[in-house]
């Protein structure tokens, strides 16, 4: 079977180009999400940092022998025992837990007051903390906090809130640097924001024209194949023309063909009868030739030759006609 172009063109439909966009936007969020960590640090890099050095301050420094997460743990063994009336006395239980919370409270205090005595090559700069708050599940609405009792406002001052042990929230009041170094910070982050956002508008801008690019490509690609299929399909429609009308010129060459075949026919048999009428009146004569007996035997016999042969002839034009005929 044939394939026909026209057909194809029929069949052939443009193309989506939603493809030639959304592949280069594939690739470019691959690689946005591979360097998002370093984005990330690199905007919050320094404030992660000093947070991270925060809580490791927090859950290592020991002033008890005990670090902050090790004595809330104990704190809460307490209270859950004291919930469950397990263990000793009620009124000695009652003391511990006090005892455990008054420890809490003088680590805090501890912590608070003078930072840079417990980790003086550890800590970020001289940290000043306004104020230090464990909330336990247990006591949520008795929180053991610690306030150092200076002044601040909330602009100047940095939050850090975090699981410090199971069930216990930590909440720090703290700032780490001057005012002014602060908005040198917060300026620098507005110019790596601006920085970022430029970046990133100059990569959409460049993934949008190569987009554009690759889609008008594409679509000139296209229009150009149906170009050529359109003129595919017209030359094959000229062939089709074409050999139409050869086969319809075939047509009446047979047709004229078989015309004038049956005319020879027709014209053959009507020449048979007519010959075959004539013979019919010399075989008689000669029959009666034959018959008279005064004739010698060579002259009867040369007479009887030229019957046959007259006979055989006779014989074949009646042939004739019957194939004439059918």
């Amino acid at each position: 079977m044939i394939s026909s172009p026209l057909l194809q063109e029929k069949n052939t439909t443009p193309r989506s180009g939603w493809y030639l966009f959304l592949l280069p936007l594939f690739f470019w969020a691959i690689a946005l999400f591979a360097i998002s960590d370093a984005l990330l640090f690199w905007i919050k890099g320094e404030a992660k940092y000093e947070q991270n050095i925060l809580k490791e301050w927090l859950e290592e420094a020991r002033v008890f022998r005990k670090s902050l997460p090790e004595l809330i743990d104990n704190y809460r063994k307490l209270i859950s025992r004291d919930s469950t009336k397990l263990g000793p006395p009620q009124d000695e239980l009652k003391q511990m837990v006090l005892v455990r919370r008054e420890e809490i409270d003088q680590h805090l205090r501890a912590l608070g007051e003078p930072p840079t005595k417990i980790h003086p090559d550890i800590l970020p700069l001289f940290p000043t903390f306004y104020e230090i708050e464990i909330t336990i599940a247990e006591e949520s609405d008795r929180p053991i906090r610690w306030a150092s009792g200076l002044p601040f406002r909330p602009e100047q001052c940095q939050v850090l809130e975090y699981m410090i042990a199971e069930n216990a929230k930590v909440k720090l009041y703290y700032q780490l640097h001057a005012y002014d170094r602060r908005r040198s910070i917060e300026q620098e982050k507005l110019s790596r924001g601006r920085w970022l956002f430029l970046v990133g508008a100059g990569l959409a801008l460049a993934v949008t024209l190569q987009s554009l690019y690759s889609y008008f490509r594409e679509r000139t690609r296209f229009i150009q194949a149906q170009k050529v299929n359109q003129a595919a399909a017209f030359a094959e429609k000229e062939m089709l023309a074409q050999q139409l009308v050869a086969k319809a010129a075939e047509k009446d060459s047979v047709e004229l063909r078989s015309q004038m075949y049956a005319g020879v026919g027709i014209m053959a048999g009507s020449y048979a009868h007519n010959i075959k009428n004539l013979l019919v009146r010399p075989l008689d004569l000669l029959r009666r030739c034959i018959a008279n007996k005064a004739l010698d035997q060579q002259t009867s016999s040369m007479l009887g030759e030229v019957e046959n042969t007259l006979g055989a002839v006779a014989v074949r034009l009646e042939q004739i006609l019957n194939a004439v005929r059918r």
